[in-house]
């Protein structure tokens, strides 16, 4: 689960948490201050106009100045939370559908290519050279915002991760000429592996 996805889940559990809340606070204040009973759902009718701002209340006016402060609190969490939207969901979504997207995978007639696994000052060094001997190569990166950055500089790149079959598979690694990885032993290590594995699955199909 990402950042977003998070925030969204904490803004609708706040969202629909205080909603049952007030409908609670309203009910009981209905019955106690207002001496006129309400079932649950028409609390809680009253609680959703009253913080999507259709309606301020079926209700109105309140007599008791329990239910008018308990009124105005609503008012002014509702308006909180509409405000909260914007830059907790509105925001990062826009900004998320406006933003670069970068490829997940290389066109299929792409081959005899290089298939690098993530951006290193190394695999820099490296490309430079493939470029001056015209050898098409691919980089595979796992870092989004790195990933999005050499797209935008005019990378051939896929965002994946390249210790996983998919990843491998996204940059064709069963046509490709060499597999270089240098991120760590461990991640190098694992990287050859899952090659391996799509092309004797390739080889074997």
């Amino acid at each position: 689960m990402d950042k977003w996805q998070r925030r969204t889940v904490y803004y609708s559990f706040i969202l629909f948490g205080s909603m049952l809340v007030f409908a609670i606070l309203y009910q009981n204040g209905m019955r106690v201050y207002e001496g006129e009973p309400r079932t649950f759902l028409h609390s809680l009718q009253v609680v959703v106009e009253t913080f999507t701002t259709t309606g301020f209340g079926s209700d109105s006016p309140w007599t008791s100045p329990e239910m008018q402060v308990l009124v105005i609190l609503m008012d002014l969490v509702g308006t909180l939370l509409i405000f909260m939207a914007l830059p907790v969901l509105a925001f990062p979504l826009l900004e998320d559908i406006l933003s670069t997207t970068v490829p997940t995978s290389i066109e299929n007639g792409m081959q005899d290519h290089v298939v690098i696994c993530s951006y290193t000052a190394r695999a820099g060094a490296l490309i430079d050279e493939l470029d001056s001997w015209d050898v098409d190569h691919v980089i595979i990166e796992p870092d989004r915002e790195r990933a999005k950055e050499l797209y935008e500089d005019g990378h051939r790149i896929i965002h994946a991760d390249p210790t996983s079959l998919g990843g491998l598979k996204g940059a064709k690694i069963s046509s490709a000429r060499a597999l270089v990885a240098d991120v760590s032993d461990q991640v190098d290590a694992s990287i050859v592996l899952a090659a391996q594995e799509v092309t004797e699955a390739f080889v074997f199909s």
